[in-house]
């Protein structure tokens, strides 16, 4: 791909990327890159360069996201498939933006001259299905989560999959994670880890209350779905850990693979298990 239009955006709380992101932006501008970036970070001195998000995911060919990996999610859900997403981490953990801010300046060139390789990283959709008739859709490439407020009882959820009764299980929730998000709030429910290849989606229970419930692989071709069954207090559908909607007895919550999908650019060194030894401390081998 031959790139000319980049898109920069910045974490938000982060004055630190901010700055590298203008810096960044000034230094594309005058080797002759159209160049947007997100309103926050442009308000430094790149006022004419401004944008909305949405209006970047568009126009642009390649994001450059100077964050942690909740800031690529909320850039992810906003992009076309077609568009590379190059995620620089300026957090901690990264697992979606594993390359250290240290290395931004080679790792950008390497892009822009075609040395890099591209991570295609699937979508759910999901879509809340209101007893009371409505319903609303949104795409998450991380995971969706369905959960009882802090101070709610237990609750119970009927699960099928495919259209056939799978269980109805009574617990704190359920998470349903594609490959990239069995690496959040799925891991730290002791949930499997899948390659970012595989082509699955994970049924991870929270605190189930009977202890037979075991997390479920199932091929991501499957729909699922889940309705909240009486009686329950408040409880919570959450989606990559950013967007929340109450729900209610009745409501369904219907759980696919989307047609959309989130097109990663990282170095040709990039190894997945190479970053999981290096996050989660385990020994080389």
């Amino acid at each position: 791909m031959d790139i000319r239009s980049i898109g920069i955006i910045a974490k938000s709380s982060n004055p630190y990327a901010q700055a590298k992101a203008r810096a960044l932006a000034s230094d594309l501008q005058g080797k002759g890159y159209a160049i947007l970036v997100d309103a926050q970070a442009a308000s430094g001195g790149m006022e004419a360069c401004s944008a909305a998000l949405p209006v970047i995911a568009k126009k642009c060919q390649l994001l450059i996201v100077l964050g942690g990996d909740g800031t690529l999610l909320s850039v992810a859900r906003e992009t076309p498939s077609r568009t590379l997403i190059l995620g620089i981490n300026m957090g901690t953990l990264g697992f979606l933006t594993p390359h250290p801010e240290h290395d931004t300046d080679s790792l950008v060139r390497e892009v822009l001259a075609g040395q890099y390789k591209v991570e295609v990283r699937n979508k759910l959709a999901v879509t809340l299905h209101q007893a009371s008739g409505g319903h609303k859709t949104a795409f998450v490439l991380n995971d969706a989560v369905i959960a009882k407020a802090a101070m709610a009882r237990i609750i119970e959820l009927k699960i099928a999959v495919e259209g056939k009764p799978l269980t109805r299980m009574r617990a704190d929730g359920l998470i349903v994670a594609t490959p990239t998000g069995s690496t959040a709030y799925n891991l730290a429910a002791n949930g499997p880890i899948l390659s970012p290849e595989a082509a699955g989606v994970v049924l991870a229970p929270i605190c189930p209350h009977t202890l037979t419930y075991r997390p479920l692989v199932l091929p991501d071709r499957f729909a699922v779905d889940v309705e909240l069954e009486p009686p329950c207090e408040e409880v919570y559908l959450t989606l990559d850990g950013q967007m929340g909607h109450r729900i209610f007895p009745g409501d369904r919550i219907e759980v696919r693979k989307s047609d959309e999908f989130a097109s990663l650019a990282v170095a040709r060194s990039y190894d997945f298990f190479e970053v999981l030894r290096t996050k989660l401390s385990w020994g080389g081998g």
